[in-house]
């Protein structure tokens, strides 16, 4: 897990949490607070999302959410009960906890940015649909290209300085290859 998310992140972000918004479920609220008082405890604990796929976790909402209030995730079972969890957590101190809070915004707040780790059990990238990977991929090769007529250009514009006719004819070989692969791009 992030080693560079400490204690004293997680505490600051529980703080301003806890200030800034409301937790459906009052039990939640005591989780997050007993966290915040047992530092062994949150030294274990991760911010991370898509908690269902976790060993042991736990999520929950704010007010105003329409989604579930509260869930807990321990080895592929679900349970609503909070009480339960709380009871799991302080049985089970030495074990690794994740939670997911899902309130509005929550990427742009620099407050969750700052405790949010990447999930070992989910991670984003193994969610990223195939057809994204191609479009990105496309987006970059054509920028590439742009940035290879850019500096065919650029030489070209040197070469006509310095009179050098036979590196002028070959550049614009080039810029005629890029620009060619460049029409091709954009007609795909």
């Amino acid at each position: 897990m992030n080693a560079s998310i400490t204690n004293s992140k997680k505490k600051y972000f529980l703080k301003w949490f806890t200030r800034n918004y409301e937790l459906k479920r009052r039990e939640s609220l005591w989780i997050l607070d007993y966290l915040y008082n047992h530092d062994i405890m949150l030294e274990k604990t991760h911010f991370v999302e898509r908690v269902d796929q976790t060993p042991r976790g736990i999520y929950m909402t704010v007010k105003g959410n329409q989604k579930p209030s509260f869930r807990f995730y321990k080895n592929g079972h679900m349970f609503k009960d909070a009480m339960q969890a709380f009871h799991e957590i302080r049985l089970n101190w030495s074990s690794h906890l994740y939670i997911e809070i899902d309130f509005e915004d929550a990427w742009q707040s620099p407050e969750y940015l700052a405790i949010l780790e990447d999930n070992p059990n989910a991670r984003w990238n193994d969610t990223v649909p195939e057809e994204l990977f191609v479009v990105v991929n496309e987006a970059l090769d054509y920028e590439t290209l742009l940035y290879a007529r850019q500096q065919i250009l650029e030489k070209i514009d040197t070469t006509l300085s310095n009179g050098c006719e036979d590196k002028f004819a070959n550049l614009t070989e080039d810029l005629k290859k890029v620009n060619h692969q460049i029409d091709r791009t954009i007609l795909k």
